[in-house]
């Protein structure tokens, strides 16, 4: 029997966002204190009809940073336009 008391690679997100190529060298070190709790990142491109964009969701285990659980960032695409240009971006409030 396998057990896994684990709750995961410890600080995966982190280490996933420094190691990208264009994201990696926005992360400051003042970041990676708060990004070592982020637990997952989630993609929805479902907005509802009529509205192009996506969302991302950032999910955090409990921290001395803030309240939030889940931080969430959405892009919301002009729908006039062909090239999928940003219209305006809503972020969660950080309490």
């Amino acid at each position: 029997e396998i057990v896994n008391s684990s709750p995961g690679v410890p600080n995966f997100w982190l280490q996933c966002l420094m190691n990208h190529m264009m994201l990696g060298e926005e992360i400051q070190k003042a970041d990676e204190p708060v990004l070592a709790y982020l637990k997952d990142i989630k993609c929805s491109s479902s907005l509802g009809p009529g509205k192009p964009g996506f969302q991302l969701a950032f999910i955090f285990g409990p921290n001395p940073f803030f309240e939030n659980d889940i931080l969430t960032k959405t892009y919301l695409l002009d729908p006039t336009d062909d090239d999928d240009c940003l219209q305006r971006s809503l972020g969660t409030e950080i309490k």
